[in-house]
């Protein structure tokens, strides 16, 4: 929603672009028993910078979108836009004319303005955000692809010519005459190791991308494409050995979709993917995160233009967990539950305050974080979720 705050605007249609689940815009505001219902929906965020933005979102029953009540966004403390019953302001200075109430101002005024550069960059790159949410008819190309932000829709449509593009990019046709050596390397690097995803199912060792072939794509297939997946299956005669999107494993497509999103140069920065888990088993879903966390680190620096800064998971299995070192401070893992009064609660899961590695090791028993969550040693606690491997002092 903040990104969405920062970007094209918060009706509807736009919001889907970001992949909200959609409801009535009455209905997002908190209405727990006993509480009266709350005129505005507060956001508040912090970025990099000393950057802190600030807004009241509202809608009454009936009305077709939220709007803007007031909005505010900081720079080292310095205000540079607001709006509020007083009027519009943008670094001080009053709006020709009303800003429009479902459109952040940000987007409204960035082209005009003479905003910090590290705040354009900061704020521009989180406006991409993005939830993806890929279904196997889009990824197999059943479904058609309807209108969706490069390089690849939420939910896979587009994958084959996002896929050509992340070839071309491993072959170095899509490097840019200004990356450094190096960075052009990481970027190969990136590419390579993402692309791989493909072959951890096993099944395939080979796969391109080329045109419509009538005696491999079934007519269920979406004809109004261009270009096809293929893959070799090295298991089958070499006669028959080559099999299309339709006929694929939908966990092999999930991991390819997976690469476009990690490693595309237009893909944003910083986004979700709702359910990891959803098309995968557990070893490979433990595998595709502990890729993700790889690439991450490889491509955090905002110099290299290109890779997963920051990615958002969402899993339903336990297994996922495993793939996360609780004592690296840069990777997260938070237990999302409903406290006493329904509140909804995101603590973070850490060791116990001043636990070493080695405490951690010899105090598991050699649990795994997926066994400690199956039997229950995880629990839903308010504050942060300080776990100790003997479910003790908590």
């Amino acid at each position: 929603m903040v990104s969405a705050c920062f970007s094209t605007g918060i009706t509807a249609p736009e919001l889907a672009k970001k992949g909200l689940r959609q409801s009535r815009p009455a209905l997002i505001k908190s209405a727990h028993k006993g509480m009266r219902i709350p005129h505005t929906l507060e956001l508040t965020a912090k970025f990099d910078y000393d950057i802190e933005y600030k807004c009241n979102l509202t809608a009454r029953d009936g009305d077709d979108s939220l709007h803007f009540h007031s909005e505010s966004c900081a720079f080292k403390s310095e205000r540079q836009f607001g709006r509020s019953g007083n009027g519009d302001r943008v670094q001080g200075k009053p709006l020709p004319r009303p800003a429009a109430k479902n459109r952040g101002l940000w987007d409204q005024t960035k082209a005009s303005t003479n905003f910090p550069e590290e705040l354009l960059a900061e704020v521009d790159e989180f406006a991409r955000y993005r939830i993806y949410s890929p279904q196997t008819d889009y990824l197999r190309g059943v479904k058609p692809s309807s209108a969706y932000d490069e390089p690849v829709g939420l939910h896979g449509e587009g994958l084959p010519e996002a896929v050509a593009d992340i070839i071309g990019q491993y072959k170095g046709e899509k490097s840019s005459e200004e990356s450094s050596k190096e960075a052009t390397e990481i970027i190969k690097e990136i590419t390579s190791l993402t692309l791989n995803l493909a072959f951890l199912p096993g099944w395939t060792h080979a796969f391109r991308v080329g045109r419509m072939d009538p005696d491999l794509v079934p007519p269920e297939l979406n004809r109004s494409t261009a270009n096809v997946l293929y893959f070799v299956d090295h298991f089958m005669h070499e006669k028959r050995n080559t099999l299309s999107a339709y006929d694929s494993s939908e966990g092999t497509l999930f991991l390819l979709f997976m690469a476009v999103i990690l490693c595309h140069k237009d893909a944003p920065r910083a986004f979700a993917v709702d359910n990891i888990d959803s098309a995968l088993n557990p070893h490979l879903t433990r595998t595709l995160i502990e890729a993700i966390i790889r690439v991450s680190q490889r491509t955090v620096d905002p110099n290299m233009g290109v890779g997963a800064k920051q990615v958002f998971l969402t899993s339903h299995n336990p297994t996922s967990i495993d793939a996360f070192d609780i004592f690296d401070d840069d990777q997260r893992v938070f237990v999302v539950h409903r406290d006493e009064r329904g509140f909804t609660k995101c603590d973070r899961l850490a060791p116990a305050e001043g636990m070493t590695r080695d405490d951690w090791a010899k105090r598991s028993g050699g649990k795994t974080l997926s066994q400690m969550w199956v039997t229950n040693q995880i629990p839903y606690i308010n504050g942060s979720t300080r776990i100790n491997p003997n479910g003790l002092d908590l």
